[in-house]
């Protein structure tokens, strides 16, 4: 999800809690496998007739006789399974079904509804959720930041509306002529002729209902190739003689990604228009037109992009675990900004956001885990720690493992869990094994607790002829945080001139000295902690903690 909406989401008057939340439709012995959807559209009057063909499996021991799928904005007025009829309950957020015939552990079934729904049109200043209808596109918008149940897919199709539950989507859209549908996956076939046309679309891989989505415009349909890959572009009138100029950093994107990652996961690169908020959606990313200005912004191609690999493709188990997918498309495109605008210089860039995420959105928005942070006082399904938070983290795992280390974990990561649901704890496992540690502590540290380290540093008084030795204490219990334990990079310059960088393990004690053997007293010219800023640390003075408790210390 596009990042840059959550400095401007805190208007939004929504305070709930994930405790508070109601439960949804209960299905976890309902496997979705397939979507097989036709979508009729009234443009003008905002309706959608659905009728849907999905193919369930049981995944319990015991036979199953009802299931249920989530449906929102919608009134069901068939169903059956296989030829048989079913009896049905719909209240205004579940439909349960109740099977003709019981479904033996692991057999399958095909539940077939049909439906319909009248959808509200697009508001200005309000955030897009669910189906809505602008100006000249309606589209869906598959997730939510302030709704409890995150994914809008149940706007406009009844599912199993979980990050755990990944289906195959083959949706066939039937639009008035004119008009153009941008699905996902491969167009298997197009009918264009006479009052309506049908575009039909059929993803090669599995997705969850969280990135599922579309759109339907006026558009004009330009093609291109990255490699090998069809990349899909549709826009609208205004916008289609400069598509080019504004995607020209789309092969680099592509580039650095594959590069760090490993290949692009989807059939193709899809970039569709609407009217009202961008997102993620799998093999077409919904672009909001006001965020196409005349000059190429990647910042939110490179985000969107990165969700392929991460988010879309290797998915967190549940809301719970989304650092794991916000926090790598953020860390994606501050890689790709870097390697772009700053010659590389990844941690330049990461010590701007160390900043503006101690003195900024921990101060605006508080001070959660990466882990649970709903559970822990955040306010959104987006909070922005677990994109800026979740970014540094990955960054100093990077370099506490190293560049080699690193990457190749990563990439064996996505290899490994393609198209799967992951954990923070698989996630760590599978470093783990690429690391000369474990792993553990970092992860409890810096995923699992809220905070982070407040240093107090200073040079030890000695001889001239002594090395030099640093203080450092932890201020930071006095607000109730952990004491953490990490490498801590340090430069000495000398009196000679000379430059000396090394590396030392600041311990969990409230108080530590750090030795460097390398260089004497006498020879100090001056020293800096942390000389990149690269670390998720806030540093006060020794003459301020003098005259302050630890537990008085500020942010």
């Amino acid at each position: 999800m596009k990042r840059t909406v959550f400095h401007c989401i805190c208007l939004l008057t929504v305070h709930v809690f994930l405790s508070t939340f109601p439960a949804a439709a209960q299905h976890h012995d309902c496997d979705a496998v397939e979507y097989r959807a036709v979508l009729t559209f009234d443009m003008e009057q905002r309706h959608i007739d659905g009728a849907v063909e999905i193919v369930i499996r049981n995944t319990s021991r015991s036979p199953l006789h009802e299931v249920a799928f989530d449906l929102r904005d919608n009134d069901v007025t068939q169903v059956r399974v296989g030829s048989l009829s079913a009896s049905y309950v719909q209240d205004d957020t579940v439909l349960t079904i109740v099977l003709p015939r019981e479904l033996a552990s692991l057999d399958t079934a095909v539940v077939h509804i049909a439906y319909n729904g009248t959808h509200r049109a697009l508001t200005p200043g309000i955030y897009p959720t669910g189906v809505l209808f602008g100006e000249q596109v309606a589209s869906a918008k598959a997730q939510s930041s302030a709704h409890w149940y995150v994914s809008m897919t149940c706007h406009w199709l009844p599912c199993n509306n979980v990050f755990a539950d990944k289906a195959i989507y083959d949706i066939t859209f039937d639009v008035p002529a004119g008009y153009v549908a941008a699905g996902q996956g491969s167009l298997i076939d197009a009918q264009c002729g006479g009052s309506r046309s049908r575009f039909h679309w059929r993803m090669r891989d599995p997705i969850h209902p969280h990135t599922a989505g579309w759109a339907v415009g006026p558009y004009f349909h330009i093609t291109d190739e990255i490699n090998g890959v069809p990349v899909d572009y549709y826009v609208l009138k205004s916008f289609h003689l400069r598509v080019r100029d504004y995607f020209v950093r789309l092969t680099d994107m592509i580039a650095t990604f594959e590069h760090a990652w490993g290949p692009y996961p989807a059939e193709k690169i899809g970039f569709a228009m609407t009217d009202g908020g961008s997102l993620e959606t799998h093999s077409m990313v919904l672009l909001d037109k006001n965020d196409l200005h005349s000059a190429a912004t990647p910042e939110l191609e490179a985000h969107e992009l990165a969700h392929h690999w991460w988010g879309n493709c290797v998915t967190p188990m549940d809301l719970r675990e989304n650092w794991l997918s916000e926090g790598f498309a953020m860390y994606s495109e501050i890689l790709y900004r870097a390697n772009s605008e700053l010659q590389g210089r990844l941690d330049l860039h990461m010590a701007q956001y160390v900043q503006s995420y101690i003195h900024g959105i921990a101060v605006s928005e508080g001070i959660q885990p990466l882990y649970d942070y709903r559970a822990h006082g955040a306010r959104y399904n987006y909070s922005s720690v677990i994109y800026i938070k979740g970014a540094l983290v990955l960054n100093m795992l990077r370099h506490f493992m190293g560049d080699a280390q690193f990457y190749a974990g990563m990439q064996e990561y996505f290899r490994r869990y393609r198209y799967s649901n992951v954990t923070s704890t698989m996630f760590r496992e599978v470093m783990a094994e690429f690391a000369a540690d474990d792993l553990e502590q970092f992860f409890n540290q810096w995923v699992y607790e809220a905070g982070w380290p407040i240093l107090c540093v200073e040079q030890v008084s000695d001889g001239e002829e002594d090395p030099l030795r640093l203080r450092v204490r932890q201020m930071q219990t006095g607000r109730g945080w952990c004491l953490y334990e990490m490498p801590m990079e340090i430069r000495v310059f000398t009196h000679a001139g000379d430059t000396l960088r090394v590396t030392r393990r600041v311990h969990r004690l409230d108080e530590d000295e750090l030795l460097i053997s390398e260089v004497c007293n006498k020879e100090v010219a001056s020293w800096e902690i942390d000389p990149d800023e690269y670390m998720l640390v806030d540093y006060v003075s020794p003459t301020s903690v003098a005259s302050q408790s630890p537990a008085a210390t500020s942010l």
